[in-house]
């Protein structure tokens, strides 16, 4: 029988291209998560400086009212388990707000992190990207861009 959680696929690309099927990999784990009574979605693993991490998104999503919001945690597997910054497992109900409903930003969530190279092109600037509703133009979904940065003890945060 399945159990709950999120699963882990790891695929072999190289430069981005998939190689020949004979040759394609496929490793699979599942990440056990904690019942949130309106869920989890839209997680995002992203490995930066010796840990990966994990960003979900909880609560209920699709409104001007939204309380959607964007928690993480970290581990030093890609498996987990992550723990946010108090140290509680996110498979617990765990998981360090990021970012949440404030000013005209509501709802933010459905998030990915990427690596920027900067204007030059030799930078590496983790960036965030993710969806909220402008409570300044009657909840209309809009694209959300923040740089995320990272505390000296390896949290990340955005100003």
């Amino acid at each position: 029988m399945d159990t709950l959680g999120i699963v882990v696929r790891r695929h072999a690309y190289a430069r981005g291209r998939s190689r020949h099927r004979s040759a394609f990999h496929l490793q699979h784990h599942r990440i056990q998560h904690s019942f949130r009574y309106w869920g989890e979605e839209g997680s995002f693993i992203y490995y930066w400086n010796g840990y990966y991490y994990y960003f979900g998104s909880i609560n209920p999503c699709c409104s001007a009212t939204s309380t959607y919001r964007i928690v993480y945690g970290r581990s030093t597997s890609p498996t987990g388990p992550f723990l946010d910054r108090g140290g509680q497992d996110l498979a617990q109900n765990g998981g360090t707000i990021l970012l949440s409903t404030h000013s005209n930003i509501v709802g933010p969530g459905g998030e990915s992190v990427f690596t920027d190279t900067g204007a030059n092109g030799t930078e590496a600037l983790p960036t965030l990207v993710y969806h909220y509703y402008d409570g300044n133009n009657n909840g209309t979904p809009t694209l959300g861009i923040n740089r995320l940065y990272f505390t000296s003890d390896g949290w990340p945060y955005i100003q």
